[in-house]
């Protein structure tokens, strides 16, 4: 006579593999978002030392090279929870299309006013201001986007690669300034 009643199994439910670091990467849509923020990281590194390279070409007061990190660093002070409300709140997807887009113009306007040589000290601070902005706007889409697209037991590694991809532009830079003071 068959038993009906169910039985448990001696049989151990398949394992997955513990991931590692570079297992994010394998997703296509997080891998293309990070190489994109790795660019956008380097990018933004390089207008950092060009903007201060810059200031001290137009103006050889101290003040207004110091400006330039504030004009850079205050957007983020103003609106970090504006903008992570707004995260939370709008179409993550244009938010990111409308800063990035913004950045570019703006270094764009920057690149054709060097170009033409009608760059001024205060102009190139509000050029700088309004980058941080648009920075200030992006950042908390971009850290959002890591969470919905990579599976929950990949996030802590994600959110590793992310800071990888913000500290390596830094850490090249800081490497390139000491060869090259020691050049």
């Amino acid at each position: 006579m068959a038993s009906t009643t169910p039985t448990a199994t001696t049989e151990e439910p398949a394992k997955t593999a513990a991931p590692t670091l570079w297992s994010p990467l394998t997703l296509p849509l997080f891998r293309r978002l990070w190489i994109a923020l790795l660019t956008e990281n380097i990018c933004s590194w390089l207008l950092d030392v060009t903007n201060g390279w810059l200031m001290t070409s137009l103006s050889s007061s101290p003040v207004m090279v110091s400006l330039v990190q504030t004009a850079a660093l205050l957007p983020i002070l103003f609106f970090a929870l504006p903008s992570g409300a707004l995260t939370d709140i709008l179409n993550r997807r244009s938010i990111l299309l409308w800063t990035e887009a913004s950045l570019c113009f703006v270094s764009a306007i920057l690149a054709a006013l060097v170009y033409l040589k009608m760059l001024t000290g205060p102009l190139l601070l509000v050029l700088i201001f309004i980058n941080g902005t648009g920075l200030a706007f992006s950042m908390p889409v971009w850290q959002t986007v890591t969470a919905e697209i990579v599976p929950v037991a990949q996030q802590p590694i994600a959110y590793v690669l992310g800071g990888h991809a913000k500290s390596q532009p830094a850490l090249w830079h800081a490497l390139r300034s000491d060869f090259a003071a020691a050049g």
